[in-house]
């Protein structure tokens, strides 16, 4: 709905909608949704690349009374997953993806460091992109262990 996979590394080769043009978007969503049907949600914080998710349907979704679903698998198979989904865009050059995921690194330099930003850079133009999503996906772990810690939901693992 947003244009927007939600991380750093979340922008398609499609322009986001405008917030305001995001939020009538999934107002037509939610008014489709069957009150005695199981929803089910991704849910990693309070925007969606530049989109921000209203207040209303942030609070819905924190204090939903439902469960919440961690999938695990091993971290090779994510790192694979997590190579294929963000460096295949057949809208892009091997150049235009390789500086996408410079700059997604760098919108995390404050979060990573200095020292993790300049490794992750070095290895990206080294081409060991299958290292820099597992280094990725260990910033991004502690994130989902924080955003799970704040749902109210029952934790199903």
């Amino acid at each position: 709905l947003a244009k927007h996979r939600g991380s750093a590394f979340g922008a398609t080769s499609e322009p986001q909608p405008s917030n305001e043009a995001f939020e009538n978007i999934l107002a037509f969503a939610v008014r489709r949704v069957t009150p005695k049907k199981p929803l089910w949600i991704e849910h990693e914080g309070k925007h969606v690349g530049k989109a921000s998710l209203p207040l209303g349907i942030l609070s819905w979704i924190t204090n939903a009374t439902g469960a919440l679903v961690m999938l695990t698998m091993s971290k090779e198979l994510r790192v694979r997953r997590l190579v294929d989904d963000y460096c295949n865009d057949p809208n892009l050059s091997k150049v235009e993806q390789l500086e996408q995921l410079k700059n997604s690194v760098n919108l995390l330099s404050k979060r990573l460091g200095g020292q993790r930003v300049k490794d992750a850079l070095r290895l990206l133009d080294e081409g060991r992109w299958n290292e820099v999503a597992g280094m990725m996906l260990d910033y991004y772990d502690k994130l989902y262990e924080k955003w799970a810690s704040q749902s109210r939901c029952a934790k199903i693992h």
